[in-house]
C-alpha cells in the first residue's frame, strides 16, 4: 500500500506517524521503533543525496513486514557507496554524517537495494534474518527427546539422514571405484601374458574402465566437498550456537559452578572433535567397509582359500583394538580434563593480570599455571605413549601377515590355481586391508576423543540449573514500580542469610538509595531485582505483577545498569555505546554524549565513534570508563535505572554532570543507587539501609546524615 510521497525533511516525520498504526498491529513497540528508525534514517540520507522526491510504500510478504523507498530520478542513488567527505560539513553536521554512516553501514543486511531502469529501490525488512534450523533441532532434541541416552549424534541421524544417506552413497561409490582398479590391473597383466599383445580389446577395455574409475572418483570428490563437508561445517557451527543458545539460559547458579575456561574449551574444542568424530567415523567407516566387501568378493570369486586367511587375521586386528579400547579411553578422558583445567587456570591468570602485578604475584602464578600444563603434558605423554604401543603392534602384526598372505598367493599361482594377474590383485587388496586396520587402529584415539568430547557436552546441554522464565510480559505503559513483599534470601552452598523478611514499595520515577557495609546485601538486591537470583521467599513485584511470572528478556528490556566495574570489549567506542541496542537514532547518542559530558572526549579521539577501544578499556581513564558505561545505560531508554556505585571513578566535576543528569531522569525512570560516596545520593527521595539482612528506612539525607552522626 502507498505510504506518502517524501519531497522535504518534514515530510518524513509525518510518513512514519502514518506507518505506526500499521507497524503495531504486528509487532511491539519495541519493533516499531525500529522500523521508523531506519525509515527516517534512510529518507533523510536520499534527500541529502538531492533526490527530489521519494515514494513510499508499505506490505506483508513471506518474510514479514517491510517498507519501500522507491526513486526516480534516472540515477544511481546508492548511499552504501556515498563517499563524502565529512570534513566539508559543520562540527554538528559531521557528526551527524558519521553516525548516519555508521548506522546504516552495519544494518545495511536488513536494506536490500536494487537499481533497475533507472529507478532506486530500498527495502526494510527487520523479519528478514539468517535461520538456523541446526540450533533449534538440537535445542528441542536435549529438551524433549524422551531417550534416557541422549547424544548429538542421535539428533543429526534423525533430522539429517537425507543428506547422511547422499553422502554415504557418494562416499561408497567414490571409495568403490578405487578399489576396482587394482582389478583392472589383474585382468591387463593376465591378458597381455596370455596374448602377447597390449592392443587386444579386452586390455584396452580394461585401461578404460580404469580411466573411468578415476574420472568418477574425481566427480566424487567434488561432491563430498559441496555436500559432506559443508554438512560438517553447518554442524560444527550449529552445534557452537546451540551450547552458546543453552548457557544463555542457564543460571547464574549455573555459570558461578563452572569455571569459564572450562565452558570456553567445551565451546571450541569438544565441538571440533565431535565434527571429527562424524567425519572420520562416516569416511573411514565406509572406506573400511568397502574395502572388506570388495576383498571378500573378489576372494571367494578367485581363490576362497585367501579368503580363510582373512578370515584367521581379522579375529586378531580385533583382539588388538579391544586390548586398548579401554587404555585410550581413559588416557583421553584425563587429558580432556587436564586441558580444561589448564584453560581455566590460564582464563584466570589473564582476569588477575593487573592484580597479580600490583602484588607482585607474578611468580606464584606462573608456577600455578606451569603445574597445570605440565599435568597436560604428563596426561599427554601417557596417551601418547598408549597410542605409540597401538601403532607398533599393529604395525608389525598387519606387516606380518601381509608378508604371509603375498607368500601364499604366490605359492597358489606357483601351483596353478590363480593366475600372476591374481598374485598382484591379492597383494593389492591385502595392502588395501593392512592400511584399512592401521587407519582404523590410528582412527581409535581420535574416536575416543570425540566420544569423550560427547559426554563432555552433554555437561552442559543436559543441564537443567534454567533461570525462571515466565511468560508475561509487562504493559507498554509500565513505568517502574517496584515492590518487595517479605522477601528473603539465602545462598544454598553456604547457608548465609542475606536478606530477611524485607519489603518496601518503590515508586515510578523516584530515586532511591541503598547503602550498608560490604556484604550487606546491596549487590544480592540488585541481582534479585533483574531475576538473575531467585528469591528464597517472599515475592518481588514489577508493576504488580510477580517478576517469576515475567519474560525475563521482555522484562529487562526495560532495565539498565551500570556495575562498579565498568565492562568494556575489543571494539570502537560505537559498539561499546551501542551494545545489545539494535537500531539507535544518532539524535540519542549526541544527547547522551553530551549528558555525561563525553562530547570533549568524542572531539579528541582521532577517529571520533569510530574509535577503537581495547580489551577493558585499557586506553581509557577510569572515568572514562564509567561515564561510557553510563551512556551506555542511558541510551536504552530505561524505566528502571540500577546504579552499582557507578560514580566511583569520577572526579568531582564529573560526578556533579551525573548526578545532574539522574536528576533530570526524574519521573521519567526509576532510579536505584548502591553507592558509598555519600555526595551520590544526596538528592535521592528515599535511602534504605541494610544492615544483617534487615532494612532501615530515610526519608530525607538529613535523616540518614542525623543518624550517622
Amino acid at each position: 500500500m502507498k505510504l506518502k510521497k517524501i519531497r522535504v525533511k518534514s515530510d518524513i516525520s509525518e510518513a512514519a506517524e502514518i506507518l505506526e498504526p500499521q507497524l503495531s498491529k504486528r509487532m511491539e513497540a519495541r519493533d516499531i521503533y525500529n522500523y521508523q528508525l531506519i525509515f527516517e534514517e534512510l529518507a533523510v540520507r536520499l534527500l541529502d543525496m538531492g533526490v527530489p522526491e521519494i515514494s513510499t510504500f508499505y506490505g506483508s510478504g513471506r518474510n514479514g513486514f517491510y517498507i519501500d523507498l522507491e526513486v526516480k530520478n534516472g540515477k544511481r542513488c546508492d548511499i552504501f557507496e556515498d563517499k563524502r567527505e565529512v570534513a566539508d560539513q559543520d562540527e554538528e553536521q559531521e557528526t551527524l554524517l558519521q553516525l548516519s554512516n555508521r548506522i546504516l553501514s552495519l544494518y545495511s543486511s536488513c536494506i536490500k537495494y536494487i537499481y533497475k531502469n533507472g529507478c532506486n529501490y530500498y527495502r526494510i525488512n527487520l523479519m528478514a534474518h539468517e535461520k538456523s534450523e541446526m540450533v533449534d533441532e538440537i535445542i528441542d532434541y536435549y529438551e524433549n527427546d524422551p531417550s534416557p541416552n541422549k547424544n548429538i549424534l542421535k539428533c543429526i541421524a534423525r533430522n539429517h539422514y537425507t543428506t547422511l544417506l547422499i553422502s554415504i552413497i557418494n562416499k561408497a561409490v567414490k571409495h568403490g571405484t578405487i578399489a576396482m582398479i587394482p582389478i583392472f590391473t589383474s585382468k591387463v597383466i593376465d591378458y597381455v601374458l596370455e596374448i602377447e599383445s597390449f592392443m587386444d580389446p579386452r586390455v584396452l577395455a580394461c585401461i578404460a574402465a580404469a580411466f573411468g574409475s578415476i574420472a568418477l572418483h574425481m566427480v566424487c570428490l567434488r561432491l563430498e566437498t559441496v555436500v559432506f563437508k559443508s554438512f560438517m561445517h553447518s554442524t560444527e557451527n550449529g552445534l557452537k550456537r546451540a551450547l552458546i543458545k543453552k548457557l544463555q539460559r542457564l543460571s547464574i547458579t549455573f555459570h558461578n559452578g563452572m569455571q569459564s575456561g572450562k565452558i570456553i574449551s567445551k565451546l571450541l574444542m569438544d565441538t571440533q572433535d565431535v565434527v571429527d568424530l562424524i567425519r572420520k567415523v562416516l569416511a573411514n567407516g565406509i572406506d573400511i567397509s568397502i574395502d572388506f566387501i570388495v576383498v571378500i568378493t573378489v576372494s571367494i570369486l578367485y581363490c576362497p582359500q585367501v579368503l580363510l586367511l582373512y578370515l584367521v587375521i581379522a579375529p586378531i586386528a580385533v583382539l588388538v583394538l579391544c586390548r586398548f579400547k579401554n587404555k585410550i579411553r581413559v588416557a583421553n578422558r584425563d587429558y580432556r580434563i587436564r586441558k580444561e583445567n589448564a584453560s581455566a587456570s590460564i582464563n584466570e591468570m589473564l582476569m588477575l593480570t593487573g592484580l597479580s602485578r600490583v602484588h607482585g604475584i607474578q611468580k606464584t602464578e606462573y608456577e600455578k599455571i606451569s603445574r597445570n600444563l605440565d599435568h597436560v603434558l604428563s596426561t599427554a605423554n601417557s596417551f601418547d605413549a598408549v597410542n605409540n604401543e597401538l601403532e607398533l603392534m599393529s604395525f608389525g602384526v598387519m606387516q606380518f601377515f601381509q608378508l604371509l598372505t603375498f607368500s601364499f598367493a604366490a605359492f597358489m599361482a606357483f601351483q596353478g590355481y590363480i593366475t600372476v594377474g591374481s598374485v598382484v590383485l591379492f597383494n593389492s587388496y591385502f595392502t588395501t586391508i593392512v592400511n584399512a586396520m592401521v587407519k582404523l587402529m590410528e582412527q581409535m584415539p581420535d574416536i575416543a576423543k570425540g566420544a569423550e568430547s560427547l559426554s563432555s557436552i552433554n555437561e552442559i546441554m543436559l543441564a537443567d540449573d534454567f533461570e525462571d522464565e515466565g511468560h508475561e510480559k509487562l504493559p507498554a505503559d509500565a513505568r517502574g514500580n517496584i515492590e518487595f513483599k517479605d522477601v528473603s534470601f539465602s545462598y544454598e552452598s553456604s547457608g548465609a542469610v542475606i536478606l530477611k523478611d524485607v519489603s518496601f514499595r518503590i515508586e515510578a520515577g523516584s530515586t532511591v538509595a541503598f547503602v550498608g557495609g560490604s556484604g550487606s546485601g546491596k549487590s544480592t538486591m540488585l541481582n534479585l531485582l533483574t531475576g538473575l537470583l531467585p528469591v528464597t521467599a517472599g515475592e518481588i513485584l514489577i508493576e504488580g505483577m510477580p517478576i517469576f511470572t515475567l519474560n525475563k528478556e521482555s522484562y529487562r528490556r526495560i532495565i539498565a545498569m551500570v556495575p562498579q566495574n565498568s565492562v568494556l570489549f575489543a571494539g570502537t567506542l560505537w559498539d561499546n555505546l551501542t551494545y545489545g541496542l539494535d537500531y539507535v537514532a544518532s539524535e540519542d547518542v549526541l544527547r547522551v554524549l553530551e549528558q555525561v559530558k563525553l562530547a570533549d572526549l568524542l572531539e579528541s579521539l582521532p577517529d571520533g565513534l569510530n574509535t577503537f577501544i581495547n580489551e577493558n578499556g585499557s586506553n581509557l581513564s577510569g572515568g572514562q570508563k564509567q561515564r561510557i558505561s553510563i551512556a551506555r545505560a542511558l541510551l536504552r531508554k530505561p524505566r528502571i535505572l540500577l546504579l552499582d556505585e557507578a560514580t566511583s571513578a569520577l572526579d568531582e566535576e564529573s560526578e556533579r554532570h551525573i548526578k545532574n543528569t539522574i536528576d533530570s531522569l526524574k519521573d521519567k525512570c526509576t532510579v536505584i543507587i548502591v553507592a558509598h560516596r555519600l555526595s551520590t545520593i544526596e538528592n535521592t527521595d528515599v535511602i534504605y539501609e541494610l544492615q544483617g539482612g534487615s532494612l532501615k528506612r530515610y526519608d530525607t539525607f538529613k535523616d540518614y546524615m542525623d543518624k550517622r552522626i
